[in-house]
């Protein structure tokens, strides 16, 4: 029954996902900005709950959203006089985390202010790349936006995850990392590694129409760079939830857990390969 529902609601998220990214740079945007929201809500509220702390979830929420919005409408090719609001604004609210202990009586001031700030550079920052990332493949295709581009990136991030799950399952029997997460071994991430390039030498050479707007070697080392990162956005996560003492981070995705738990190699994924793509910009990249 727990696998049905798992199986259900990833096919679920997929779903959504690959329709948000197909649909244009709006639909995109809309989809990283419900991330945002649900992300670092359920962060914050792990982190007051288990650690007794009492960072302002309000002011980090609007901080988060103008950064987002700032990223959107400056990185993607939008107005400039836009992301320059934005950017004030976020700037403004940043202002804000801190000043606003002032009036607290709470004796974690510091680590309130602490929390808020991770919010910001582990989730805010990390989704907002997802749209960055659409901007990169547009250029590549000669249009606005390319969502195949990010959704690309998650059906790598899938392929890790399921190919080190029944890997692991199978055959897995050396740790990987046995003090946060002890059921992580070594043949499942190489698992997942060996599915992941596989995929993504096979778009490029089944579907050249779609995916020949970047050489093959550059979706090979891609892959691989998604794979290393989410596997480290992965571990990130557990470390988090072990210090806390919870198994998951909400309950929001039957069968998944929280936002976090789905989205933790997400959060690493993107930037490496935002990192990657800027890096290699003024090399072709074109098949």
């Amino acid at each position: 029954m727990n696998f049905l529902k798992r199986l259900l609601t990833g096919l679920g998220v997929v779903a959504l996902i690959s329709v948000c990214l197909l649909s244009g740079r709006f639909w995109t945007s809309c989809l990283c900005f419900c991330m945002v929201v649900a992300c670092v809500l359920e962060f914050l509220t792990i982190m007051n709950k288990g650690k007794g702390l009492h960072s302002n979830i309000i002011r980090t929420l609007v901080a988060a959203l103008m950064l987002f919005l700032a990223i959107t409408y400056n990185l993607t090719g939008n107005s400039l006089p836009s992301s320059g609001l934005y950017m004030a604004l976020f700037l403004f609210v940043l202002l804000l985390l801190p000043a606003g202990t002032l009036f607290s009586k709470s004796g974690t001031a510091v680590l309130d202010i602490a929390v808020s700030m991770m919010a910001l550079v582990y989730i805010a920052l990390p989704l907002s790349t997802i749209q960055v990332i659409g901007r990169i493949g547009g250029e590549l295709c000669g249009t606005a936006f390319n969502g195949l581009l990010p959704l690309t990136i998650f059906i790598f991030i899938w392929c890790n995850d399921v190919g080190a799950y029944c890997v692991g399952c199978t055959i897995g029997k050396h740790r990987l990392f046995p003090r946060i997460s002890p059921k992580k071994s070594w043949e499942g991430s190489i698992g997942g590694a060996v599915l992941t390039v596989a995929v993504s030498v096979a778009l490029p050479l089944t579907m050249p129409d779609r995916f020949g707007f970047i050489n093959i070697w550059i979706w090979i080392t891609t892959a691989l760079l998604t794979v290393v990162a989410g596997t480290f956005g992965d571990l990130t996560e557990s470390m988090i939830k072990r210090e806390l003492g919870i198994k998951d981070s909400g309950n929001a995705l039957p069968g998944h857990g929280g936002f976090l738990d789905r989205f933790d190699s997400t959060l690493f994924a993107f930037p490496a390969v935002t990192g990657l793509l800027y890096a290699i910009q003024y090399y072709p990249l074109a098949g």
